[in-house]
């Protein structure tokens, strides 16, 4: 009960002194699991992250994002697609579990995103044609591919 409490505070309320539309806050990933049992004040003492107008700047890799109504959240960055699946599918449980006790959050946005090529997704320039995907559809996907040995290497660490 006290998890689904904390997250959905956190979730609810954390852009107060903020313009909503335009800000994005940037946590670490590993504040994925702390959701579920800080409250709102311990959780952003513990993880204050940082507040971008849009994504331009950001480093490079995978990132969780999270949308609803006009909070944005990004998770990141990880290395590793496959370690954002792992993390991304422990927010959707959390979240799970939230949308349960209040449907009305049941609204939102959660995907895995690889910046800087999905800048767009985050900054709301494109329309999302899918809610709550796991990752991004073939054709979003596709990104030129470097040959040779270090173009391998990319392709088997998920960069």
């Amino acid at each position: 009960m006290k998890t689904r409490i904390a997250l959905t505070v956190l979730l609810t309320g954390s852009f107060i002194s903020l313009p909503l539309a335009a800000s994005i806050r940037i946590l670490e990933e590993t504040a994925i699991p702390y959701t579920r049992f800080l409250s709102k004040a311990e959780f952003d003492q513990r993880f204050p992250g940082e507040v971008h107008r849009d994504g331009t700047g950001l480093a490079a890799g995978w990132y969780i994002f999270y949308s609803q109504e006009s909070l944005r959240y990004l998770f990141g960055p990880v290395a590793l697609r496959a370690t954002g699946q792992d993390y991304l599918g422990e927010l959707r449980t959390i979240l799970a579990d939230v949308v349960d006790q209040r449907p009305a959050l049941s609204d939102h946005t959660l995907r895995l995103v690889q910046m800087p090529y999905d800048l767009d997704i985050i900054s709301g320039q494109r329309a999302e044609t899918s809610r709550d995907s796991p990752e991004p559809k073939a054709e979003e996907q596709k990104k030129p591919e470097s040959s040779g040995f270090w173009g391998l290497l990319k392709r088997l660490f998920g960069f």
